[in-house]
């Protein structure tokens, strides 16, 4: 059952919780109080309302118990961290250490311990997503003509220098590697161009843009690293 007693309702909830221990949704409450942060919580027991709350726009990331991970992790994969930009920050019991083990292989979901002191590292997480820093569509544009060109560059290159081995490549093939080089060198252009008017798009006010699968520390055994 949704506890909507003590969490906002707002459909745009930034941070949704998922099945954690009542005393560890009272701490992220209190901690975002006390720092008169803006962001709204949805905390659900289970995964069936969690399917249902991570349909919200606006949400930045889920913190949820390993039982509910392993229910939802196979059926929303785009939720909670495979190759997802959304971060997820998953609670292990202690002596569940190894049937969590593969979870640090799962890009964006960071696994943390609870034993110990645990819930400082707990806070963090949830203070460092939420301050996650959205790129300009004029960063957008820089990284896209980054990781496009690099790969282009080789395509490019290897093209040129098999073209440059002469009357060794038959006349069709030495056609087929021309046309490569063109369309390669039209898609650099067109990728030129694209960070140009996102750079614009910029300046004319147009900042926001769709956060990025930005990398985070991984969090394991109660020691972030």
């Amino acid at each position: 059952m949704e506890r909507s007693s003590r969490f906002a309702q707002a459909e745009a909830a930034r941070i949704l919780l998922v099945a954690l221990r009542p005393e560890e949704e009272d701490a992220v409450a209190r901690h975002l109080a006390a720092l008169e942060a803006t962001a709204t919580l949805r905390a659900v027991s289970g995964a069936e309302e969690a399917r249902s709350a991570a349909r919200a726009a606006g949400l930045r990331g889920v913190v949820c118990s390993f039982k509910a991970f392993a229910a939802l992790a196979g059926e929303l994969p785009d939720l909670l961290g495979a190759d997802s930009s959304l971060p997820a920050l998953v609670l292990v019991p202690a002596g569940s250490e190894s049937q969590a083990a593969p979870l640090l292989k799962r890009e964006g979901t960071d696994v943390l311990l609870q034993a110990g002191d645990y819930r400082p590292l707990l806070l963090a997480w949830v203070r460092r997503v939420l301050s996650r820093r959205e790129p300009s569509w004029a960063e957008v544009g820089r990284i896209v003509r980054h990781e496009i060109n690099n790969p282009l560059t080789g395509v490019l290159g290897n093209a040129e220098l098999v073209l440059g081995e002469g009357d060794a490549i038959p006349e069709k093939a030495r056609r087929r590697l021309q046309t490569i080089v063109e369309l390669a060198v039209r898609l650099r252009d067109v990728v030129r161009h694209l960070e140009t008017r996102l750079a614009e798009a910029a300046e004319d006010g147009g900042n926001g843009a769709p956060h990025p699968a930005a990398p985070s520390a991984r969090v394991s055994g109660g020691v972030a690293r």
